[in-house]
Parts: C-alpha cells; structure tokens; sequence
C-alpha cells in the first residue's frame, strides 16, 4: 500500500489539486515539485493550472498513480500539501 497524498496548487485567483496514490512523503513530494519547474513557466512566474500540470508531466509513472481530483476530501491520504507562490516557491504540509 502507498503513501496517498493530495497536492493543490493555489495562485491569487484559482487553485487546482491532484492525488498521488503512492510516494506522497514529504521528501518525495518536495523532489516531484523541484523536477516539476522544468515544464512548468520559469518562476516567479507561477501559475496554478501551469504548475499542477507541470507537475503530472513531470512525475506521472502510469496510470492511476497520480491525477486531478474536484474535492480532496472524498480521498484517504496520510498526507496533504499546498504549494503556493508567495515569496518564492512553498510547500506546506496540511495539518
């Protein structure tokens, strides 16, 4: 079983979230969003629609691994994450 994690990616005006049914350590989520800059606009350019597909492109294995979802809480995660641009790129853990 994996460590299931969702992702939103939030700007001023929308934000946007994916689930990750494995790999949702916060290690691993904060390697998936560094590799995700490479398809994404160069910062700090940051967009959150830009940035959550950037960030399927880049870590996405096969299918049902990771993609969009419309409400967060309708998914068993251990883990929940935000990643906003706000003074540089950030990712907080949800508690």
């Amino acid at each position: 079983m994996g460590t299931r994690a969702s992702i939103t990616f939030e700007d001023a005006h929308n934000s946007f979230t994916i689930y990750q049914h494995w790999d949702g350590d916060p290690e691993t989520i904060a390697r998936n969003v560094e590799r995700s800059k490479m398809f994404a606009w160069e910062l700090p350019r940051f967009e959150a629609s830009d940035f959550a597909a950037a960030y399927i492109a880049a870590n996405k294995k096969q299918g049902g691994n990771i993609y969009i979802i419309q409400q967060q809480d309708s998914y068993d995660t251990q883990h929940d994450y935000l990643v906003t641009f706000y003074n540089g790129l950030q990712i907080k853990e949800i508690i």
